[in-house]
């Protein structure tokens, strides 16, 4: 969790290295290096010009805190010295002490208070990130992260100077530029250390305080005074300040609106915040004797601190990741948290990546150290520190390993939702054709029976308009459904399947097999295609001079003769072979019931134009009717019922023909004598009715089998 940087031991430690005088890392101050004109970021952090100068803020101010140690007394005391390093360190040697500057924040007065120190240090610490080439002689600088707390207040505060939108109004335009009352924020000048949140921000209660993940920079660089027998020593220890925010209200009175700043005021970022300088200070209290004769003691206290934030800040890691592994399943929460969710995986696979890396590079630094150390024959105590570092390391790792899973099955489960999502609009879009399959039609009919036709006014009635609607909506559903159709037809009778259908002969050949299947189904004893043929033809001219003699010879209205025709040419077959679906109890689908409807009102049609038009009795006419509707299909699914029994059994199948024809006969004689029309058309029906009807029905049969 650190971007420690460390560097080869210069001449004069390798002196002190092989006198044996070097404990642990004990390194020593090199000169400042040439300084070139740079250009910094002055909204982000302080910034040096040419030759040191220091452009950075006056207003901002650090404290120094000074500890020494005598070399008769272990203990680290507190003084209230001047907080100023000597231009030379070793002028401490003259008193007989050791000391440790602590330094909480940076500002114009620091680099003057501690001339001995490079820059370059100061440029470090303030700096965000800390690569390994940037690492300068005798300094160590952590780059770790902790867990802090936030109100909800403080982090509306932040999100508006994000979108730099810094005051309080909900508005677009700046209240200064309209003179409007309001409260302005800003963050204080110096390093602002960036932070990101460690759960889901949405899901908290409104009183709640926000966990988040703040990065921290600690810097330290230290002198060893005198020779291989001297335990004095020199050190400086720089910590983050507790972050803050500014508010400054601005008021505008008077007719020309005058503006009036107030006094600007600044809060706490975070909540409960424990400085690390006060956590550092408990630890050289309590335990001064692990600062007794080393550097080591410092930095092992710094590390051990870093090492039990990082603990926290991963546990935190590993209950987020527990708590979204258990709103998965919820799609409500995937949706309106996917997109926190999603930030909040991109900055942790960045920061445990990046952080992973640093640890390493850390982990191989110290042990490097100790490997020089044991060369030399000085002990080392870089173990108490490298074999917690490693298991920090391989939390991380697996960390990183669980927030790429996670990370993986959120994104794989979103792919699930909308494929869901995709099916259901795919099923809306479906249900919306098919609903405008219905209206399109009405419309359509409206328009056209809307329109000012001579030959149509006074003449037409509603029921026409109605009529006329729902057969083209039956139409258009035939079309909706007509690959279905065709391929419910091209599974029938396996031999029509052929390589080629669009050639005429294939077509042809098609049309035989299809009268030749159905045919034969019907009428088991007629064998071969020609005889097949032969009736299939006569059938055909019988149903089209029926149909001619409807037309042509019975006195009606043309409009009333098509539908009477239309009902007695496709709504009688049809609604025959649904009552054989619904004695059967077979299974009727969506489609069914919309071919119900459609073949049923065609029927119904042809049933209440004889009703009305028919030139009989009104006796007639009921008889006829209800004969049409209900007899002749009872007749014709018992007479189905009775052929295909004796199939079963192996009764002739001539017998239940007989029962049919004879059920026929009256009907033919009834047409023939009483209708009064001439006595070709009469005849015509007759022959129609006789013999269309029963090849029909045996079509039927067969597609009932």
């Amino acid at each position: 969790m650190t971007e420690l940087g460390l560097i080869e031991p210069s001449e004069s430690v390798q002196h002190d290295l092989e006198r044996g005088s070097f404990q642990s890392m004990t390194i020593r101050p090199s000169s400042p290096p040439e300084r070139q004109s740079q250009t910094w970021n002055t909204s982000a952090v302080p910034k040096f010009g040419r030759r040191g100068t220091w452009l950075g803020n006056v207003d901002q101010d650090h404290s120094v805190e000074v500890f020494e140690r005598s070399d008769s007394d272990n203990a680290w005391k507190r003084v209230s010295s001047d907080g100023r390093l000597p231009m030379d360190p070793g002028a401490c040697s003259d008193l007989g002490l050791s000391r440790i500057y602590l330094v909480e924040g940076v500002s114009i007065r620091t680099p003057l208070d501690f001339p001995a120190v490079s820059h370059r240090f100061w440029e470090l610490h303030l700096q965000n990130i800390l690569e390994s080439d940037q690492a300068i002689p005798d300094s160590f600088h952590f780059k770790s992260f902790r867990r802090v707390y936030q109100s909800k207040e403080n982090y509306d505060i932040e999100e508006k100077l994000r979108r730099g939108k810094p005051y309080d109004l909900t508005i677009t335009t700046d209240p200064r530029h309209v003179r409007l009352n309001h409260v302005r924020f800003e963050r204080p000048y110096g390093p602002h250390r960036p932070y990101e949140p460690l759960e889901t921000i949405s899901m908290l209660e409104d009183d709640a305080l926000i966990r988040r993940c703040l990065s921290e920079s600690i810097s330290c660089t230290f002198w060893r005074i005198g020779r291989s027998l001297s335990k004095r020593v020199v050190g400086i220890i720089v910590f983050d300040p507790p972050q803050t925010l500014g508010k400054v209200e601005f008021t505008y009175t008077g007719r020309n609106k005058t503006e009036k700043q107030g006094p600007i005021t600044y809060v706490d970022k975070f909540t409960d915040f424990d400085p690390s300088r006060l956590r550092f200070i408990d630890a050289l209290e309590r335990d001064p004797k692990s600062f007794a004769s080393t550097i080591d003691g410092c930095i092992h206290d710094i590390l051990r601190l870093i090492r039990a934030d990082c603990g926290d800040v991963l546990s935190d890691y590993r209950e987020t990741l527990d708590c979204i592994d258990d709103n998965m399943h919820d799609d409500v929460i995937i949706r309106d948290s996917l997109q926190e969710w999603r930030y909040l995986f991109g900055r942790w696979r960045k920061k445990l990546s990046n952080e992973l890396k640093s640890l390493t590079r850390a982990i191989e630094e110290l042990e490097l150290a100790s490997s020089m150390q044991v060369a030399t024959g000085v002990g080392s105590q870089n173990h108490d520190i490298i074999t917690p570092l490693r298991s920090l390391a391989k939390e991380l790792q697996r960390l990183a390993l669980r927030t790429d899973s996670t990370f993986t099955a959120i994104m794989s489960t979103m792919g699930i939702i909308e494929s869901q999502k995709a099916i259901l609009q795919a099923e809306t879009i479906t249900k919306l054709t098919h609903l405008a399959f219905f209206f399109i039609p009405l419309a359509f009919c409206s328009s056209v029976f809307g329109m000012n036709i001579n030959e149509w006014e006074n003449q037409l009635s509603v029921w026409t308009w109605i009529v006329a609607s729902l057969t083209l909506c039956v139409c258009t559903y035939g079309a909706l459904y007509f690959h279905e159709i065709k391929l419910s037809l091209a599974q029938r009778p396996q031999r029509t399947r052929i390589r080629n259908p669009n050639t005429v002969s294939h077509r042809l050949n098609t049309f035989t097999a299809f009268l030749a299947y159905y045919s034969r189904s019907a009428f088991g004893g007629i064998t071969g295609p020609t005889g097949v043929i032969i009736l299939s033809c006569v059938a055909i001219i019988a149903w089209a001079v029926g149909i001619w003699a409807i037309v042509t010879q019975v006195h009606m209205p043309t409009v009333q003769i098509v539908f009477i025709a239309l009902g007695y040419a496709v709504g009688l077959p049809y609604l025959v072979s649904i009552w054989i679906y619904l004695c059967m109890r077979r299974a009727v689908s969506a489609r069914h019931l919309v071919a119900i409807f459609g073949f049923i009102l065609c029927d119904g049609v042809g049933v209440y134009v004889v009703m009305l038009y028919m030139p009989v009795p009104y006796g007639g006419k009921v008889s006829l009717a209800v004969g049409l509707a209900v007899g002749l299909p009872c007749l014709v699914s018992t007479w189905i019922w009775a052929w295909a029994r004796s199939l079963h059994f192996g009764k002739r199948w001539w017998t239940c023909l007989a029962v049919l024809v004879t059920a026929l006969v009256p009907s033919c004689w009834a047409v023939v004598t009483q209708l009064d029309i001439d006595f070709s058309a009469s005849i015509s029906i007759a022959l129609a009715l006789g013999l269309t009807l029963p090849t029909v029905l045996g079509i039927l049969a067969g597609l009932h089998e």
